[in-house]
């Protein structure tokens, strides 16, 4: 089955987990690239959560990989006020994901919200949902992520 990760991230928290899922299952893997770049510091998280409480479409780079030719796709993202980062928006108002498998995987500083959730909820009317994991900013960081990920995916039947 042909598998896409496809993810967004800032800090590189959810860039990290996009690649060793991509590297464990052998999957092609896709960022996706805001057109314009978010400021530095607090006032990318202002600006992240605005985003995030009002549902905007931020503008984004065409993606590479076509989705359509996919069985099997990861997305991930960082939780942004308590939901998922909105350039998710923008993929689902561009792009059709429909009967594929999907797992979601989120990244979060201090609480998962319902990031996962909200993802699950956008997909699951026409897609099947296999899974979804949250991974702590404290377990990346502390290199403590790996197992958690490889036992999610063995859950998942994603190896």
């Amino acid at each position: 089955m042909k598998t896409l990760v496809l993810y967004f991230s800032i800090d590189g928290h959810t860039e990290k987990v996009a690649e060793l899922i991509s590297k464990k299952i052998n999957a092609d893997v896709e960022k996706i690239i805001l057109r314009r770049k978010l400021p530095e510091g607090f006032f990318k998280y202002l600006i992240g959560g605005f985003w995030a409480i009002s549902g905007k479409k931020p503008s984004i780079e065409p993606l590479k990989a076509d989705l359509k030719s996919y069985d099997i796709i990861f997305l991930g993202t960082p939780v942004w006020a308590t939901t998922y980062c909105p350039v998710f928006n923008s993929i689902f108002e561009r792009y059709e994901i429909k009967g594929k498998k999907i797992a979601i995987f989120v990244t979060y500083a201090s609480m998962e919200g319902n990031s996962a959730r909200n993802l699950l909820m956008r997909l699951e009317s026409n897609n099947e949902i296999i899974g979804t994991i949250g991974i702590s900013e404290r377990e990346i960081k502390k290199g403590k992520f790996e197992d958690k990920i490889f036992g999610w995916l063995g859950k998942i039947k994603a190896l």
